[in-house]
């Protein structure tokens, strides 16, 4: 009975540290680019859903969601570190192209200046809720903001 007592505890353990691996979702690239709608204004915040692309209102500056990879600590588990959130972004400027990567974790990168704007990840939703439901990338949206510097 003790045998299987310690078989089910590193069973368990295994899953709340895999959940807690940086890989738990692995840096998923987008193959459907999608453009939205919806422009983007300098100084306020906006929602970039995984796969699309958004364009500020004067359409010098588009912003595509390109990648994520999702280690942070779901609610329902205790983890040692609280993990981080990446998103890769695609960000036009001027005809040229960019490529960058943001978390949500305060002590990496969570904004980037290209062209005298800066670019700031400042939430990426949804939160993991559980270890046993992984997130399709399909539902993720970064919440950014583009300042002038």
């Amino acid at each position: 009975m003790k045998k299987i007592l310690v078989l089910v505890i590193l069973l368990l353990s295994g899953v709340v540290l895999y959940s807690c691996e940086s890989s738990f979702l692995g840096n998923e690239e987008s193959s459907n680019k999608k453009v939205s709608n919806t422009d983007f204004e300098i100084g306020e915040p906006f929602n970039l859903p995984f796969g699309t692309a958004i364009s500020n209102t004067d359409k010098s500056i588009t912003i595509e969601f390109k990648g994520v990879s999702d280690s942070r600590c779901p609610a329902d588990v205790t983890c040692v570190w609280e993990g981080n959130g990446k998103v890769t972004l695609g960000i036009n400027t001027d005809g040229v192209e960019y490529e960058t990567q943001l978390n949500t974790h305060p002590e990496e990168q969570n904004s980037v200046v290209i062209n005298g704007v800066s670019f700031s990840l400042t939430e990426l939703n949804p939160y993991p809720e559980s270890a046993e439901k992984a997130i399709s990338k399909k539902e993720y949206v970064a919440v950014l903001i583009a300042e002038k510097e």
